[in-house]
């Protein structure tokens, strides 16, 4: 009973270990773009873009490697990207497809 109640206690563990560093990952990802923000209302178009691509290519990885992650949230910040790289690119505005919606 023992060696159960510490195995269960271990995967426990492992999985609030692993939720954490998932959370840390995407705040990295949410800091960059928050950074082109900043950058994109300071007249710095050229490192505001180059940080909103950084930021999508980042959460591209962030959800093939988690992709039952808060699906509503990643696919929200996708779009958003797209909507600020092709602002400041000028290119037209296409959304990126929920992962709910791609057969």
């Amino acid at each position: 009973m023992n060696r159960f109640l510490t195995l269960v206690c271990v995967a426990i563990f492992l999985m609030a270990v692993s939720a954490r560093a998932q959370e840390e990952q995407y705040v990295l990802v949410y800091n960059l773009i928050q950074d082109g923000d900043a950058s994109a209302t300071s007249d710095n178009s050229l490192t505001a873009l180059n940080k909103y691509l950084r930021a999508q290519t980042e959460l591209q990885k962030f959800q093939k490697m988690y992709p039952d992650w808060n699906g509503r949230i990643v696919n929200f910040r996708l779009n958003y990207l797209a909507a600020k790289i092709a602002e400041l690119s000028g290119r037209k505005n296409t959304p990126v497809p929920s992962a709910n919606s791609v057969a």
